[in-house]
């Protein structure tokens, strides 16, 4: 599955459901990295870095603890209950 996203191509405005109205900052982010919505089916969030390889996943909260990742690009994907994508974003930890 994240195969496929990456697969894709990745650009800066890089979002599999635009439709989804999610605000993250700050971008890059070195430590606290902020999440805005009101997608109410969100239920966790898996970050993973530019080779696919997992690096967070946890329930939904509005903010993440990104300070332990190298810096980098990562994608930050959002989780419906049955762990199904609702949407994805690119971010840079700096």
């Amino acid at each position: 599955e994240m195969d496929e996203l990456f697969n894709e191509g990745i650009s800066s405005d890089y979002s599999t459901k635009p439709d989804v109205s999610i605000v993250i900052h700050p971008d890059p982010v070195s430590t606290i990295l902020s999440i805005t919505t009101e997608h109410a089916g969100i239920q966790s969030i898996a970050i993973y870095d530019s080779a696919g390889r997992l690096h967070i996943e946890k329930a939904f909260s509005t903010e993440v603890d990104c300070s332990f990742l190298q810096a980098g690009s990562y994608i930050i994907s959002f989780l419906d209950k049955h762990k199904q994508i609702i949407a994805s974003q690119k971010f840079i930890k700096q």
